[in-house]
């Protein structure tokens, strides 16, 4: 990037915040010295010059991309704003010393407690679902119902997957679109006060034992258990049917 193109005009930069995320910034490239960005810290003012960080031993600042950040003082906008509420990510943040941070988030935090390490977020405008479902923002039908057996929910979903695949077959003889519709588990996260927690393994282990569910089309995806890395999901070789997970439907 040229500086007349810094300088310019509107530059956007796409990013995810783990590029710039860390406690020390050696070794990480967006912060290292690079020679191809010297012509955007060449004949600045003191003041600039004052807020940027300095090669070690030496008035010359860094010529990082981080540093370039900070020198325009950016406009940030955060996708996905609730996985970047820590004090790494604030203090991350902070180095662009940016003009404004725009958060998105179906989520917003709206608990202030810092001792707790929660910050409540500044909800400058929030959009209902009924909003979004007039617009046609939302892309898939929608049907939730809910149940106090866990075991009637699982025979529930086994039931309307084996309906909708049978749908999708014929679908497929007319059209030749080949669709295989999946259930998504989201089991709930271990923990050592309780045992009754619906967790991965239990949900495996009664799809296994007590549906007989055959086990090339079973998947677990969280913790230790990766059994989606390398698979191409939408293969019409692809035998999975079902999915367990704890955190990944959390987004997208």
């Amino acid at each position: 990037m040229s500086r007349a193109d810094a300088e310019g005009g509107a530059t956007i930069i796409v990013s995810t915040i783990q590029s710039f995320r860390v406690d020390e910034t050696e070794g990480r490239k967006v912060y290292d010295d690079n020679g191809q960005l010297m012509d955007h810290f060449s004949a600045l003012s003191d003041e600039q010059i004052s807020r940027l960080e300095k090669v070690e031993g030496a008035d010359r600042p860094i010529a990082s991309l981080a540093n370039l950040l900070k020198l325009h003082r950016p406009m940030v906008i955060v996708d996905e704003a609730h996985n970047a509420r820590t004090d790494l990510s604030f203090d991350t943040l902070a180095r662009f010393d940016p003009s404004l941070i725009l958060e998105l988030t179906a989520t917003p935090e709206t608990t202030h407690d810092p001792a707790r390490d929660k910050y409540a977020s500044n909800i400058l405008h929030s959009v209902s679902a009924a909003e979004l479902k007039a617009e046609q923002m939302i892309k898939l039908p929608i049907r939730l119902t809910t149940d106090s057996d866990w075991r009637k929910t699982i025979g529930g979903a086994l039931d309307c997957q084996t309906a909708l695949e049978e749908a999708a077959k014929a679908e497929e003889t007319e059209t030749k679109e080949y669709i295989r519709p999946l259930i998504l588990f989201q089991a709930q996260s271990a923990s050592a006060s309780d045992n009754t927690r619906l967790t991965w393994d239990v949900i495996e282990k009664y799809l296994l034992e007590d549906k007989r569910i055959p086990k090339e089309q079973l998947a677990v995806h969280t913790g230790p258990r990766k059994d989606l890395d390398d698979v191409e999901i939408a293969s019409r070789n692809c035998p999975i049917r079902y999915i367990i997970t704890v955190q990944k439907l959390k987004e997208g």
